[in-house]
């Protein structure tokens, strides 16, 4: 792999804002098969606790049959005996989709309890999707090992600077992705003409000829982009959390406070609706993916259990890289030259004609034509070729010192009236997710969590 080039430097990713607004990816619910023109799915659980009072989030997507992000107005009802209301959006209980086909509406539990209750989503061409809503029992102490699922969107609002091979996934429309300065300069390179006056000629006549040489190139690109952000949008972790109350921090009159242990389980990303796991043994990170002495406290009259800030290692760059090539490259790659394309170097040789293009710059200038047409057509395959080899290496290098710094806050149910918690809900975390000395804050109804006891 050859060395980065002179006038870029390593930087962050530069994803831009206004991915998803509302909630994190859909969920593993299973989906009934029918010949429906659409479909809802809910995203999370299907299974919510409303504690008395408290407004809590319900998010549902709407797909075509393909399942791709549909527009149109999801209906929300409540059903069963109950004083519950939706809280917000005028007092309407209809919402209109988003960019990602997800509609989201806020459910404010009556002030006195509610037993047992349904909410209900409708849209045109689909099933309806129901939630089971639940007056939590909350727990007494925190004690044992807790198996936390956690959705995260670590691509809103994430604005690097510019300079990178990778900026250009960025882009959110076409007039975003410029040509020329995603393949001139490695294929320039490779001739000895980078750095000359010709730079500049070279870029806007390559942007003139693009439609010819290369006419897929610009919508594959913004394809690879918009798939890719709302990939980092849509990331997520399966931890275990163990809590000890051994050598417990102490107990005060607000709260019974607790040492733990977080480690990570597996990872995942979500592509076009499709979750993608990874054991952490599957990984090929060499870091310890686990952290002690998390401080965990539990106030009990307010069913509030509090995760400590902590330090978690986080595989970031691995997964984005996976997300790419195991997915991504292999769906845009469908409707290219080459179908099979499996990474980034074959996908950008699939929609560039480095035949026309060498054709092309040897007659855009005498000084070109001291190399021959196939000359041309070598330089910009090698090019293409190390171009693609350096943006996933540039991913990858996002994830050699990632980490997540958290800090978690969730209610508890007791189901089976040992005192301890059965399931943990409605969690959120907010922190930030740092890498070398750049740092981005993870915060708002995007990063959420949910858990239940497993057996130690």
């Amino acid at each position: 792999m050859r060395a980065r080039y002179s006038t870029r430097s390593h930087v962050w990713l530069a994803l831009s804002a206004g991915l998803i607004a509302s909630c994190t990816s859909p969920s593993t619910n299973p989906r009934t098969l029918n010949d429906r023109a659409a479909s809802l799915v809910i995203v999370g659980s299907s299974e919510i606790f409303a504690p008395a009072g408290q407004v809590v989030l319900l998010s549902v997507k709407y797909e075509d049959r393909e399942r791709r992000a549909k527009p149109g107005t999801v209906t929300f009802e409540i059903r069963g005996v109950s004083d519950a209301q939706f809280d917000g959006n005028n007092g309407s209980n209809s919402v209109f989709t988003g960019a990602e086909g997800i509609a989201t509406i806020g459910l404010r539990a009556d002030p006195e309890g509610d037993t047992d209750f349904q909410v209900a989503a409708r849209a045109p061409d689909a099933d309806e999707v129901f939630w089971r809503v639940l007056t939590p029992n909350p727990a007494t102490e925190v004690v044992g090992t807790f198996e936390l699922e956690s959705r995260l969107d670590l691509g809103t609002g994430f604005v690097g600077p510019a300079g990178s091979v990778i900026s250009f996934l960025g882009a959110s429309d076409a007039s975003q992705i410029d040509p020329a300065s995603i393949i001139l300069e490695p294929i320039l390179e490779q001739t000895g003409f980078l750095g000359t006056i010709l730079v500049s000629g070279a870029a806007n006549f390559l942007n003139s000829i693009i439609g010819d040489v290369a006419p897929q190139f610009v919508v594959t690109m913004l394809n690879v982009a918009t798939q890719f952000r709302l990939a980092a949008s849509q990331l997520g972790l399966t931890t275990r959390l163990k809590a000890d109350d051994a050598n417990p921090f102490g107990t005060t009159t607000q709260a019974r406070q607790y040492t733990a242990t977080h480690w990570l389980q597996k990872a995942f990303y979500v592509v076009n609706g499709l979750e993608v796991p990874f054991n952490a043994s599957q990984l090929s990170t060499d870091r310890t993916l686990s952290v002690s002495d998390v401080r965990v406290f539990y106030e009990q009259n307010l069913n509030q259990l509090i995760i400590g800030e902590h330090n978690m290692p986080f595989p970031y760059g691995e997964l984005l890289l996976r997300a790419l090539n195991d997915t991504i490259v292999r769906n845009v790659a469908a409707t290219t030259r080459n179908q099979f394309a499996r990474d980034m170097s074959e996908l950008l040789l699939a929609v560039v004609d480095c035949k026309a293009l060498g054709e092309r710059f040897f007659n855009f200038s005498s000084e070109f034509q001291s190399l021959t047409r196939l000359a041309w057509q070598g330089a910009c395959t090698r090019g293409l070729k190390e171009l693609g080899e350096e943006i996933e290496e540039e991913i990858a290098d996002l994830g050699d010192s990632a980490v997540l710094r958290l800090e978690g806050r969730a209610g508890t149910h007791d189901q089976t009236g040992d005192r301890r918690p059965d399931r943990i809900f409605n969690g959120t975390w907010q922190g930030f997710l740092q890498q070398g000395g750049f740092s981005a804050p993870i915060q708002g109804t995007n990063q959420r969590f949910d858990g239940k006891r497993v057996s130690d």
